[in-house]
């Protein structure tokens, strides 16, 4: 309720109507704190670099003692003003951006404190600060998350802040350029997947894609630092293998030709060996992510966090609706789509196999995600595998699974 409370907040006033800007206004806001940050370590480094200096001199006799410690004396004043002044600019604002968030959810007239039944909704602050909190964990910020969730006076279970813990490990190591975390991860998972587990195929798969981008990363390395035997040896120890994929190839092909350029890099046609790898990196991360949250069965994003995007996109539909007339406001539904696909979300289907509608949770009939996408009933794969070694045919297109790779739906 109180999620719901947040969606159907300030739809009467086209000025603060705009929650599509609160993920702009926050990450602005860590960019600027961060700038500020940056400053004041500046700061610091700076009097430690004029201490080196003030020993150095007394040291070797160009400075007595008093004028050493007096020099001292100055610059620390003036870095002391400087820090202070960069603190207060940060508290400055974050004052600011918290009262930019406050203006974005003022609560609008036209709506009660009350659902139809008569029961209040919860204090409507705590699922802003509870939304906050829960992305600061979720994005891997772990401290700023403490520290927000201390002064705001929320708590946020430990569920969630500890299902994303793992993941942020990896991201991180990979921020610092080291892979070797990352492959220990793959290993170790690779080999506690069970092969009864739904979906094993799938994640098999999106293992070994890991596994292959790792091993390219690692090569790039070794060529853009010229070490061309260990590129040599990397390629044939890890990469190559029979591949099951023509672009593989193609990669393992491109990496063995850049060889050759190794020393002379500008007349290399290979992009990786002269210009910047950002973009693997950044690949790399996404495949990381994708992985671990399939492996580990959480959202990529917190469920508030999506209810709330979900909200700013359906409000602009809801101010026109609640601009009609009464008379054509008695339904209690609308009559149009008001959310993009990847929002639309469904408590149950019917099956288009059995003509049945899927019990949602864990019932016994629950909806089942076939690996080409398409949704069919549990009783619907059931009836159309009648022996575990039996291939699936989707109903809908000409793929072909197992019953093993196909997902349960919690919808």
């Amino acid at each position: 309720k109180a999620t719901v409370s947040v969606l159907y907040w300030q739809m009467a006033d086209d000025n603060t109507c705009d929650l599509k800007r609160l993920p702009d206004v926050i990450e602005s806001e860590a960019k600027r704190q961060k700038v500020l940050g940056d400053a004041v370590v500046e700061q610091m480094e700076r009097l430690l670099q004029k201490l080196d200096e003030v020993k150095e001199g007394i040291k070797d006799g160009s400075i007595s003692c008093r004028e050493g410690l007096r020099s001292f004396k100055d610059e620390a004043l003036e870095v002391e003003k400087m820090t202070e002044q960069c603190v207060k600019e940060k508290n400055a604002h974050l004052v600011s951006v918290s009262e930019q968030i406050e203006d974005m959810f003022s609560p609008a007239e036209i709506y009660h404190d009350t659902d139809d039944n008569g029961v209040p909704w919860v204090d409507r602050k705590e699922p802003i600060l509870r939304i906050i909190g829960a992305h600061l964990y979720s994005s891997g910020n772990t401290e700023t998350a403490r520290t927000f969730e201390e002064e705001a006076g929320i708590t946020i279970d430990e569920s969630e802040r500890s299902q994303y813990k793992g993941l942020y490990e990896l991201i991180n190591a990979l921020r610092n350029s080291d892979l070797q975390p990352v492959q220990d991860w793959i290993a170790t998972t690779t080999s506690s997947v069970s092969k009864e587990a739904a979906g094993i195929i799938r994640l098999q798969s999106q293992l070994q894609e890991l596994r292959f981008n790792v091993h390219k990363l690692i090569v790039i390395q070794h060529i853009r630092n010229r070490d061309q035997q260990k590129a040599l040896i990397h390629i044939r120890k890890h990469l190559a293998v029979e591949h099951d994929n023509e672009k593989k190839w193609l990669t393992v092909k491109r990496l063995i030709g850049s060889l050759v350029f190794v020393g002379s890099e500008a007349r290399s046609p290979y992009e990786f060996m002269q210009g910047s790898i950002d973009s693997l990196w950044k690949e790399l991360e996404a495949n990381v992510t994708n992985c671990w949250c399939n492996y580990t069965q959480v959202p990529k994003h917190p469920h508030l966090l999506t209810c709330l995007a979900a909200g700013g996109e359906v409000m602009p539909t809801l101010q026109r609706y609640l601009a009609l007339p009464l008379v054509f406001r008695k339904a209690r539904e609308l009559h149009v789509p008001v959310l993009p696909k990847g929002m639309l979300f469904r408590s149950s289907i019917s099956c288009p196999v059995t003509q049945q509608v899927t019990t949602s949770g864990d019932g016994e009939n629950p909806a089942m995600l076939l690996p080409c996408y398409h949704v069919i009933s549990k009783a619907a794969v059931d009836s159309l595998v009648r022996h575990p070694n039996d291939m699936l045919k989707c109903p809908y297109c000409p793929s072909e699974c197992r019953n093993s790779e196909c997902l349960p739906l919690f919808i």
